[in-house]
């Protein structure tokens, strides 16, 4: 008993110690969601590293208010492209669809949730 108690705890950490990364084929419907930050990062990025602890800070903040995903910028660039992203990291904060707003370079959690706070 002990034994599957200590593995759901362990899943459950597990499963909230990351923010989920999306694929071009899912993208396009998680944005349409109500309000979706999208992380636009690369491999090699030192700060996009920086930037994804602070987005797993922000998600424990926010939980349920906002989804959190990364997208590898280069392994999917058209979506990049489309939305002009240039620089690693690079956030852009979708509302049902739409970019409602854009920061680029490492961005700390309580910068994050002033600024996205009057769309929630």
């Amino acid at each position: 008993m002990k034994s599957n108690f200590f593995l759901v705890i362990f899943s459950f950490y597990v499963s909230f110690a990351q923010v989920a990364s999306v694929d071009d084929k899912k993208f396009s419907e998680i944005i349409q969601q109500p309000l979706v930050l999208v992380d636009f990062y690369a491999s090699w990025c030192v700060p996009c590293k920086m930037q994804e602890k602070e987005l797993i800070a922000l998600q424990d903040t926010l939980q349920t208010k906002l989804v959190i995903v990364r997208l590898d910028a280069e392994k999917f660039y058209s979506i990049s492209k489309n939305y002009a992203v240039q620089y690693y990291p690079t956030l852009i904060l979708f509302q049902k669809g739409k970019a409602i707003k854009k920061w680029i370079g490492l961005q700390r959690k309580d910068d994050l949730i002033k600024e996205i706070k009057p769309f929630l």
